[in-house]
Order: C-alpha cells, then sequence, then structure tokens
C-alpha cells in the first residue's frame, strides 16, 4: 500500500512551488511505489480538487488560484497509474488541530459546522490520520470493491469510515 500525504501544508506559495511539491513530487513517490510493487494506494488532496478549476477572486491568494486544478492533476495523475488493488482518494476540507490554523479558527469551525453541507464540515489532522491509516490496513473500508477502483472519500463517505471508531485526541511529540 502507498500512501501519500505528500503536500506543502498550508498551500502558500507560488503555483510553481506548489505544483513542484504537490503535483509532481506526489507523482514520482507514486510512480516509484508501484514500480516497487504497490497495488494499492492512498491519496491526500482537498475537498474541491478539480483538474477544470481556474483561478477567481475567491482561491487567488493560494497557489495563484490555481490550488483545486493542481490537486484534481494530481488525482488524475494516480488514477491514470492504475492500482490494480485500487485507489482511495482522501478530501477533507478545514483541517483542525495543524500548525496552519490559529487555536481561533480551531476553536470557531466545529461551532459552525452545522451551517456547512458535509462536504465542507471540518474534521481533526488525528481523525484524518486514522482514516487514511484504517483504509491502508483495511482497504475494503474505503475502496469501492472491485480491482482498480477509485473511490472519493469526501464529507459523509469520510466521516462514515469513523463510525463506531473511539477516536480520542492525544497529544503526540513531534521531532
Amino acid at each position: 500500500v502507498l500512501v501519500s500525504t505528500i503536500g506543502i501544508g498550508s498551500g502558500k506559495g507560488s503555483a510553481e512551488l506548489f505544483r513542484r511539491v504537490e503535483v509532481d513530487l506526489a507523482t514520482a513517490f507514486a510512480r516509484a511505489g508501484k514500480r516497487m510493487g504497490a497495488g494499492r494506494a492512498v491519496l491526500l488532496t482537498s475537498v474541491g480538487a478539480n483538474i477544470n478549476s481556474r483561478p477567481t477572486r475567491l482561491n487567488s491568494r493560494v497557489a495563484e488560484g490555481h490550488y483545486f486544478h493542481l490537486k484534481g492533476l494530481v488525482e488524475q495523475n494516480f488514477t491514470e497509474l492504475g492500482f490494480a488493488d485500487g485507489l482511495a482518494i482522501f478530501r477533507p476540507a478545514g483541517l483542525l488541530g495543524t500548525s496552519h490554523m490559529p487555536a481561533a479558527v480551531d476553536w470557531l469551525l466545529p461551532a459552525l459546522d452545522w451551517l456547512a453541507p458535509p462536504r465542507w464540515r471540518s474534521i481533526h489532522i488525528e481523525q484524518l490520520a486514522c482514516a487514511i491509516a484504517d483504509s491502508a490496513v483495511d482497504f475494503s473500508r474505503a475502496a469501492a470493491g472491485t480491482a482498480g477502483a477509485v473511490s472519493i472519500l469526501e464529507g459523509k463517505q469520510l466521516f462514515a469510515l469513523l463510525e463506531g471508531r473511539r477516536w480520542q485526541r492525544t497529544q503526540v511529540p513531534i521531532s
């Protein structure tokens, strides 16, 4: 199983830098993994990923407005590699608990989640990590069930992976 969470994190920087890290590096990693025998893959992108996305005033500050397009491009690259045992694409919305998110936003987003459609609800980074790890270990939970299938996990599908889990926040020292 190949798991790619390669990325800049906050999406800051030029479109060129973003493309090099989030698309080119992640795609090279996937190609190498497939050559080494990975039969299935898990990819972390973002809600709104769409290869046909174009810059707008609303998204112009992130990767010069090409954020959603570049996320869609890496998804396309992984899909074209054709992992025999499937590809699970995780598309979270707001990520809580990261160093990129101010504490006030971390506190406020969950309180406002009831206003947002399920696709755009926030998720804690540790919950996302649990869902990704579970899907890597038990791929049937995230895969469509057929060889070479591509599953998009966002909103309700993403949170369904966490149902029945006793998720608890823990402090994990990062060195």
